[in-house]
């Protein structure tokens, strides 16, 4: 009887467990953050420090960035930080090097240290508590295949595979329903859409273009994610990355939407994840525009009056695209001219959540 009481607690301890490791929210622990970077464009490491306290994070950086490498590494270490240099590769733009950044990523943390990719540009903020939430909502689980954003593009000629436009949906259309009882559930495309089909889409009934993330406002994958686009064949994303990135197509969002594809998944619905009150259109990049030309200054002044007048929707904005692009083409210095901008940014959003890193910036004027 003594016996059979103590196999029954014991098996009772055990279910508590499961149930417990069920139902545990993810953490700051449980994230991983990439980027590309190179150039003047460096400065943001230390630029996005602010945000990315206590969260791994493997930069991928150029030739430009060769000479600081040394003390990248130095500095970084105390960070949680990784960096590889990655070298430029004949008659490739340097946009392969951001196509191949999740893998590379993926190589240097370690698929059993971080269950949640945060992969983005350079200059993409991520809000961490909104992220966490977000993953926590949904009950999202790591091991199945999910890659999240709503900030979608589409491609709908496949003679002009480089015209492309923000999409006008925030869902993937070629999701197949979720199983019952499921409100969150990976985004499995029907077979006529997951074909090699350099870009003869037509096939593809349940939406005849391509579609891709605005890389800027940053993509999510899953460690499961992951795992079926680089470990299950290592040779499959290198190979597809170096025939999708081309001189003519010069950047990298093709390639991370392309290869979940023909592996059979889209992008993971998550619009019933906005929370309550919330009516914004997206979670990432709420407050940021198609390839917005704005500069930073005016990125300031559309969060504050976000803050004032949509508090319910800055609640669950995960990411924001802080454009560096026209102050790079333009060759302004991002110290004095970027910098200031974009840490006033990451401030409000951490005063916000509750979250302090720092005295507060004055008010922009």
């Amino acid at each position: 009887m003594r016996e059979h009481s103590r196999r029954v607690g014991l098996c009772a301890l055990l279910l508590l467990a499961i149930v417990r490791a069920a139902s545990a929210e993810y953490t700051r622990e449980d994230l991983a953050v990439t980027f590309p970077t190179d150039g003047p464009r460096s400065v943001l490491i230390e630029g996005s420090r602010i945000w990315r306290r206590g969260v791994r994070t493997h930069v991928v950086v150029g030739p430009a960035t060769e000479a600081h490498l040394h003390t990248l590494r130095t500095h970084g270490a105390s960070h949680g930080e990784t960096f590889q240099l990655t070298p430029d590769f004949p008659g490739y733009p340097a946009s392969l090097r951001a196509a191949l950044t999740p893998l590379f990523a993926l190589d240097a943390i370690g698929a059993n240290n971080f269950k949640w990719l945060l992969y983005g540009d350079d200059d993409t903020v991520w809000v961490i508590p909104a992220v966490l939430r977000l993953l926590n909502d949904a009950g999202l689980n790591a091991e199945e295949p999910h890659m999240l954003t709503d900030f979608l593009t589409e491609c709908p000629d496949p003679h002009r595979r480089y015209h492309c436009a923000e999409a006008p949906f925030v869902e993937d259309p070629r999701c197949l329903p979720c199983p019952e009882g499921r409100a969150f559930c990976p985004c499995k495309l029907p077979p006529e859409c997951t074909q090699p089909d350099n870009w003869a889409f037509q096939n593809c009934t349940a939406h005849k273009a391509r579609v891709l993330p605005y890389g800027g406002t940053g993509i999510i994958y899953s460690v499961g994610m992951l795992r079926l686009l680089f470990a299950d064949d290592p040779q499959f994303f290198p190979v597809l990355a170096l025939k999708d990135v081309s001189r003519i197509e010069p950047w990298g969002d093709r390639v991370v939407a392309d290869a979940p594809r023909l592996r059979g998944f889209g992008f993971t619905r998550i619009s019933a994840a906005r929370g309550k009150g919330a009516d914004c259109r997206r979670l990432f990049g709420t407050f940021s525009s198609y390839n917005d030309g704005g500069g930073p200054q005016a990125n300031v002044i559309g969060l504050e009056a976000a803050i004032k007048h949509q508090p319910f929707n800055v609640r669950v904005t995960v990411s924001m695209h802080v454009r560096t692009g026209p102050l790079v083409d333009d060759k302004k210095d991002l110290m004095a001219e970027y910098l200031p901008a974009y840490r006033h940014i990451v401030h409000m959003l951490h005063r916000f959540h509750g979250n302090h890193t720092a005295p507060a910036p004055p008010s922009s004027p």
